[in-house]
């Protein structure tokens, strides 16, 4: 992966995007790509989960109270996905617009793929796993692969757990001192974080689209 890697192009995309806000308009896509599997559940017994119907309902107020709010975490997104110059104002609207001349139903909508190249009002939208995986596209790491996976559809697990990293890797001494019996160098924080499978998956075509994520197991198929 070094002699892979194109530095010259990962900093030429970096100062591409510096200054950008956060990516409020679609961290909630990199999450939600199934219609129920990937939808909270309460504890202890987590048989009690959030259903699609009653997002639907609830993202409708929401853009009645705030437009403002709606508009920056889904609205945009929403019209995205029914197409590239799309600008339907209001919740409602949008959901509407799909059914009727769509044929696509809120369950199917929330599950299109985020793509990489979409720009929202406010320019590209990038969370902080993203970005990452944003750099190590942008600096070839993914090769012929590149246009078949989207960024923005990976979560930090996916990212982190990408096989990326020298396997053999030997932390230097201080980070041994640090952190005993961790494969990785964790440079500060007040707990330590425990990184299950890391560097553990060889990159695929359209990886990590389709993967459901139901506590309290978070089971996830081969093909995620």
């Amino acid at each position: 992966m070094s002699a892979l890697y194109n530095e010259t192009a990962a900093i030429e995309f970096f100062d591409s995007v510096v200054g950008l806000p956060y990516g409020f308009h679609n961290f909630l896509f990199g999450w939600l790509d199934t219609s129920i599997d990937n939808l909270p559940c309460l504890p202890p017994a987590y048989d009690q989960c959030l259903t699609y119907e009653l997002v639907q309902v609830l993202s409708g107020v929401v853009d009645a109270l705030d437009p403002k709010l709606a508009d920056r975490f889904y609205n945009q997104a929403f019209n995205k996905r029914l197409g590239p110059n799309m600008n339907i104002q209001g919740t409602a609207e949008i959901y509407q617009y799909a059914q009727v001349n769509e044929g696509i139903t809120f369950d199917v909508l929330y599950t299109i793929p985020e793509e990489d190249g979409w720009v929202y009002s406010d320019g590209l939208s990038m969370v902080c796993d993203v970005f990452v995986c944003e750099m190590w596209k942008a600096a070839g790491l993914f090769g012929e692969l590149a246009s078949q996976i989207n960024c923005t559809e990976q979560t930090p697990f996916d990212v982190y757990s990408m096989a990326m990293f020298n396997p053999t890797w030997v932390p230097p001494e201080n980070c041994q001192k640090a952190d005993p019996g961790l494969p990785y160098c964790q440079l500060n924080g007040k707990y330590r974080l425990l990184l299950d499978k890391l560097g553990s998956r060889s990159p695929y075509p359209l990886m990590d689209q389709t993967c459901p994520s139901l506590p309290p197991s978070y089971i996830r198929p081969d093909n995620c």
